[in-house]
């Protein structure tokens, strides 16, 4: 950051998540294959919850910071068992090599801070 960007800050990038060469998990196929069998649009963005599932609310605020500079938008809450639950957001197109780069950098976060990635949901969008 230069003396400039104190005078002329530039807008945050947004970073997508890289869309991968590596063979989809069947979970993910399986829903996206729900999400067309009820209807929904695969050619258009969809919002993608993600859920991750942390120890501590210091894990669960690092991975937020974590991935709100990738372009997410993050929700965490304390769950009943003591852990922490992160629900982090971002809109895409439901392909299965964008869920792929999308589950690549969640689980490497959540390895990263001893939590699991517990999967993703998304609504219908016609």
């Amino acid at each position: 950051m230069g003396w400039l960007d104190l005078l002329w800050p530039r807008p945050a990038r947004r970073r997508r998540p890289l869309e991968s060469r590596k063979p989809p998990h069947p979970d993910d196929l399986l829903r996206i294959a729900e999400l067309e069998q009820r209807g929904s649009r695969l050619d258009l963005p969809h919002p993608i919850h993600a859920l991750l599932a942390l120890e501590s609310e210091v894990a669960g605020r690092l991975a937020a910071d974590r991935l709100e500079r990738l372009g997410y938008r993050c929700a965490l809450r304390s769950r009943r068992d003591g852990g922490w639950s992160l629900t982090a957001t971002l809109t895409l197109v439901p392909s299965p090599a964008a869920i792929t780069g999308l589950r690549e950098q969640l689980e490497e976060v959540a390895s990263e801070l001893g939590g699991a990635y517990e999967g993703w949901e998304a609504p219908i969008v016609s």
